[in-house]
């Protein structure tokens, strides 16, 4: 490894540095085994729900997921926008928190690791500019 390590540096003006096996790189966990390296959001995923507050507080099954159920996409997508400014952000500050903001961190999560979300994560992110209460409850 410092071999290789030397004979870049050879090449480059900048210097490269052995740090040892990466444990954690831009928000993503990198456990490594000698059989695997896994990649997962689990730390990014629970730093997120602990400051919104949305950790369960008992030992509760894991939340269910948005429905991908036309019926209930049809519901959030003829949701009555609120009329006013004053109205959405009584919105906002009714439900708690920023929906544009937690849309952003939904959405880091899926490109990062959990592409599994990316239906969930786009349909609600189409709402970004006006969500409706029906919006902020499936987020």
């Amino acid at each position: 490894m410092l071999s290789i390590i030397q004979q870049i540096n050879n090449k480059t003006r900048i210097e490269v540095k052995h740090l040892g096996i990466i444990t954690r790189f831009n928000g993503v966990d990198v456990p490594q085994t000698r059989d695997f390296i896994k990649i997962t959001c689990k730390k990014y995923l629970h730093n997120m729900l602990k400051k919104h507050n949305w950790l369960p507080k008992t030992s509760t099954p894991d939340p269910i997921p948005l429905p991908a159920d036309p019926k209930y996409i049809t519901i959030l997508e003829q949701a009555a926008i609120p009329p006013t400014m004053e109205a959405k952000t009584q919105l906002r500050q009714r439900m708690g928190f920023n929906h544009r903001q937690v849309i952003g961190e939904v959405i880091y999560l899926m490109m990062k690791c959990r592409p599994d979300i990316a239906f969930h994560a786009t349909k609600l992110s189409q709402y970004w500019e006006n969500p409706t209460e029906a919006h902020y409850e499936a987020l």
